[in-house]
């Protein structure tokens, strides 16, 4: 019983060993996708929204790597839609994330569109704020209807002197 008692002894090694490989290899991958040596070479994996600046132009060997540590601006949702209000003030939120490698500043939340003056951004949590890695902050979008009928903006972010900038559509009906 001796050579049958050591194989299943040698299990718990074996399958010890092979655990770190696995675990060397996730973590290979994992640094290799980060980095944009794999993958679409986008840093926070967007592929909505508009995207400006020397990460998004590439063209060069150089881009290639300022990919890697660029920031990874998102915002969440993209389009938001208030429900039909009353004459009164409907307030939504957008959350501004930051799901890159390197900090970034938000510099400011813009309207534009067609009816941009229907809505109120209030960026104070976010404006001139530095967000880490994974912080996020909020910005507060007021739609105030002036009467019936649809209103529409486009909500621009832009973050480190507009060296990114996303996107978000408004869409709201008025039904006074």
């Amino acid at each position: 019983m001796g050579k049958a008692g050591s194989f299943w002894s040698s299990i718990p090694g074996v399958l010890t060993g092979l655990a770190g490989v696995l675990t060397a290899a996730v973590t290979l991958f994992t640094v290799a996708l980060s980095q944009g040596w794999i993958g679409d070479g986008s840093p926070d994996g967007a592929t909505t929204g508009a995207t400006t600046g020397a990460g998004a132009r590439g063209g060069s060997a150089a881009g290639a790597g300022a990919a890697a540590s660029s920031p990874g601006l998102s915002v969440d949702p993209m389009t938001l839609r208030f429900r039909p209000t009353l004459l009164t003030a409907a307030t939504e939120t957008v959350t501004v994330r930051n799901e890159g490698d390197v900090p970034f500043t938000v510099d400011a939340a813009e309207l534009s569109g067609d009816d941009p003056d229907a809505f109120d951004v209030d960026d104070g949590s976010c404006a001139g704020r530095s967000l880490a890695s994974g912080r996020s902050c909020e910005l507060s979008i007021t739609f105030d209807p002036s009467g019936v009928g649809r209103a529409n903006a486009i909500l621009v972010v832009s973050v480190n002197g507009e060296e990114q900038a996303k996107e978000v559509s408004l869409d709201a009906v008025g039904a006074g």
